[in-house]
């Protein structure tokens, strides 16, 4: 499972497993479970606050990836341990929700 952290042109960052990214040479990404994350109020003032997580295409369906195209990439980063342990909690409580584990 790779985790990582994409930041994209419209200022997202989003934190995903990545399912699949480079097929058929292509900069594609194909995402599960992505979440963005979204400052509390306390960061946006430069206080010590929380990042919330929240699912990114809470529409789409459960089991399926999220496309992403590469010109809309920004960035992509290994995420520190803390984010990893908080990706990996909040998307087990959010698939266990749902009835999908």
């Amino acid at each position: 499972m790779k985790i990582r952290l994409i930041g994209l042109m419209s200022g997202e960052q989003i934190l995903s497993e990545v399912y699949l990214w480079g097929r058929d040479g292509s900069s594609d990404m194909e995402l599960l479970n992505p979440i963005i994350l979204v400052p509390t109020l306390e960061q946006l003032c430069g206080e010590d606050g929380n990042i919330n997580y929240v699912p990114w295409c809470p529409l789409a369906d459960k089991k399926s990836t999220v496309h992403v195209k590469h010109r809309n990439i920004l960035y992509i980063t290994t995420p520190n341990e803390k984010l990893i342990r908080n990706y990996l909690k909040e998307t087990l409580h959010y698939l266990k929700e749902e009835g999908l584990i």
